[in-house]
Formats: C-alpha cells, sequence, structure tokens
C-alpha cells in the first residue's frame, strides 16, 4: 500500500502532527510519504509540490484564496481559507505519486473541494482544525453555524444569510456528498463537531490521536535542563507557549496575564517565575507580578523537550484547542499541565493526577490549578504525567488504527 500525506506544510502544530506520522508509519514497513508547499525539515521523504518555487507560488495562492472575505471584513480573522483560489501543483503531484491512499492534512489554500472530490482514490482526512467543515474560519469561536450552513458570520459582522461564508461552506458541501472519505480527528470534541456539521454529518468520523515521538519528548534531569537554557535552579517554572503565543486570542494570552498575578501573590507563588515561548517579548509587555522571560521561536524537538523538562508546570488557557500540542509534548516530558476544560484538553488531562482542568473561562481557577500543582507531590504528578502520555500516544497503536482505517 502507497500512502500519500498532503499538507500545506512540515512545520507548525498541524505540519509536525503530519511528519510525526509519515516517520511512524514509515517504521512500521509502509510505503509513505508526505506532499507539502512548503518544506522545511531535510526528510527525504517530504516532498515540495513544485520545487523551490512552491513557497513562493503558494504564499501568492494564500493571500489570493482569503481575498474575497477580506473585501467583505477588513478585520479578518487569521487564517481563513475560501478555496476558491487553490494552489494547481498539489494535484499534479499527487497523481504523479500515484498512491493508493490520499491522506489529507492541513491543506488550506493547497486543494480545493473540487479539486479533493475528483482525486479519484481513497480519502482519509485528519482535520487540525475546523476549517474543512465551516464557511471559512480555522475556529469558530463558538458559533456553530457550519452546523445549519453558515452565513450570517459573526466573526466576518455579516448579516447577510447567503454570504460568502453560507456559499464556501454549500460549495463543500455539493463536491463531497458524494465522495467516499474518512474524517479522522485527534480529539473527541472536533469528532463531534465534525459528526454535527452539515458538511460531514454523514461521513464516517473515527478519533485518533496525533502521534508523538515519546523518545524524543521524555523526561529528562530537571537540573541538567535548567543549566542547558540558562533557567535559575530555585525558581518554579511556569511555562506557556504556541505558535503566536501572544497575538492569537485564541491562545489565551491575556487569561494567563489574569491569572498570574494571582500566582504571585500567592505564599506558593513567591518563588515563580514564566518562561514564554513562540513569542518575542512585546513592546510594551504586561506586569504579571513575576519574572517573565520570552525565549522566541523553538523549531527544534529536542530543544524544546528540554524546555518542557525544566518547567515546573505548563499551562495552556485555549479558549479552543483541538488537542493541544503543547499539553502533550509537556505531558510526555513528564511535566503536569493546566488548562481550561475545554475542547481536546480533556481527552489528555486527569484532574488532579496528571494536571488540572480549569472551569473556562474563569482566570481565577486557572490561578488556583497552577498553585494545586505548584504545591502538589511533583515527583507522583510528574510520572503521572509520563504514564499518561505513554498510555495515549503509544506509536504502534495509533499506526494500526491508521491502517485499519486505510483498508
Amino acid at each position: 500500500m502507497k500512502v500519500s500525506l498532503v499538507g500545506y506544510t512540515d512545520r507548525y502544530g498541524a505540519g509536525r502532527a503530519a511528519h510525526r506520522l509519515l516517520r511512524a508509519l514509515r517504521r512500521s514497513g509502509v510505503d509513505a510519504h508526505m506532499l507539502v508547499l512548503e518544506k522545511t525539515t531535510d526528510d527525504p521523504n517530504v516532498v515540495p509540490a513544485l520545487g523551490r518555487w512552491a513557497k513562493p507560488t503558494g504564499e501568492a495562492f494564500r493571500r489570493a484564496d482569503s481575498l474575497p472575505a477580506r473585501l467583505q471584513h477588513r478585520g479578518l480573522p487569521h487564517p481563513w481559507t475560501t478555496g476558491w483560489m487553490p494552489f494547481p501543483g498539489m494535484v499534479r503531484a499527487i497523481r504523479r505519486a500515484k498512491p493508493d491512499v490520499v491522506h489529507l492534512h492541513w491543506t488550506a489554500f493547497a486543494l480545493s473541494p473540487r479539486q479533493i472530490a475528483k482525486l479519484g482514490v481513497p480519502v482519509v482526512w485528519t482535520l487540525h482544525d475546523m476549517a474543512a467543515f465551516t464557511g471559512g474560519c480555522h475556529y469558530d469561536g463558538g458559533c456553530g453555524r457550519y452546523a445549519e450552513g453558515c452565513g450570517a458570520c459573526p466573526l466576518l459582522g455579516s448579516a447577510r444569510p447567503g454570504d460568502i461564508t453560507h456559499k464556501t461552506l454549500m460549495r463543500k458541501l455539493r463536491a463531497w456528498r458524494d465522495v467516499p472519505m474518512t474524517i479522522v480527528t485527534p480529539s473527541h470534541w472536533l469528532g463531534d463537531c465534525a459528526r454535527n456539521s452539515l458538511v460531514f454529518r454523514d461521513k464516517r468520523v473515527e478519533v485518533i490521536i496525533n502521534p508523538l515521538d515519546l523518545d524524543v519528548f521524555k523526561p529528562r534531569d530537571r537540573g541538567w535542563c535548567r543549566d542547558l537554557l540558562g533557567l535559575p535552579q530555585d525558581k518554579k517554572v511556569i511555562l506557556f507557549g504556541a505558535v503566536a503565543a501572544t497575538d492569537d486570542p485564541r491562545k489565551g494570552f491575556d487569561m494567563l496575564c489574569e491569572a498570574l498575578p494571582r500566582v504571585a501573590a500567592a505564599p506558593e507563588g513567591n518563588d515563580a517565575m514564566a518562561v514564554v515561548f513562540g513569542a518575542q517579548e512585546p513592546a510594551d509587555p504586561p506586569d504579571l507580578g513575576l519574572a517573565v522571560r520570552y525565549v522566541g521561536r523553538i523549531t527544534d524537538d529536542v530543544a524544546l523537550a528540554a524546555l518542557y523538562a525544566a518547567a515546573d508546570v505548563t499551562v495552556v488557557p485555549s479558549r479552543q484547542e483541538v488537542l493541544g500540542a503543547t499539553a502533550a509534548e509537556s505531558l510526555a516530558c513528564g511535566t503536569p499541565v493546566v488548562g481550561f476544560n475545554v475542547g481536546g484538553i480533556p481527552d489528555m488531562l486527569d484532574h488532579g493526577t496528571n494536571g488540572y482542568l480549569a472551569r473556562p473561562f474563569e482566570a481565577a481557577d486557572l490561578a488556583a490549578g497552577i498553585l494545586a500543582v505548584l504545591k502538589g507531590d511533583a515527583a507522583q504528578m510528574r510520572l503521572a504525567a509520563r504514564r499518561s502520555a505513554e498510555a495515549r500516544f503509544d506509536e504502534a497503536d495509533i499506526v494500526w488504527r491508521f491502517l485499519d482505517v486505510y483498508a
């Protein structure tokens, strides 16, 4: 069996998850490769669809694709996908590969609904956000209108039932109505969203968690990691990070900013500091009541794993999250996680055992969760965190489940 994994890139959350699956499949003997518009790794099994021209061409198509929505709303939430201006080179690359199965991942700007419908081979689609079944947004902010056909989009400030979001969603519905495809989601929350959506409610939906390399993301000596990263040994380290960590409202940096002064004011927080990755220090950084170190983007998994292992607790205050790569990676490194009880976060957190599920979206309870971890049995929680990751991210089980779906 030959499998083509298809996505926009091999980096960021969805791209890294797809690349990890690629490596897991190949380790299991599957003839698999990954087709992308933007390649950043040196993996020879990741193939750019147009060689060195793929990235600039893909960026041009990405900007063009969102133009209709941007004309309607200048403050358009990013990213936004209409699918009207897809990149033509991806279909040619798929046909040249002659796969038995096409496994789509984050395909925004790479394939249109019509192109997906005409691939002519069985399609499996792992969703990494909500874009496949909405009228263009990648996260709906709790709107839920994708279940009815979108239109009158609150994110666009539209009052028209037949606006571009309705047209986009109906184009997907018409294109895929009679196309056999299996939808895979990494969390039960996203699986429920897909089953309730107008686009996918008649499709097979499976929940299979994203793979994680437990030989990279693993517990390490905390003191050694802190020396390596230049972090003090006598502080309790509170970790927060994501792509665009401080800029994307969905990631909840503002909630963290509300919670940390409460932590700093408590006796258990007197010796705490925060570390933020995925963002540079803002020009006017907020006063959080404790020392904060911004370390920017970290692209190396081993360095990222060392950062998780150096922390006492990782905070994931997202408003909507499919699964939460940060939470998964932290647990695998043996560091407990505090997050809101939303999206895919409950799939990974056992409240009071490997972390804390805070009430959405209460900064006071988020702070209480951080303090509960800081004053809890650190050794026991770290052990529970690692064990939960080993149970959830067993590579052989994940590969076996995908092979069952491919069949």
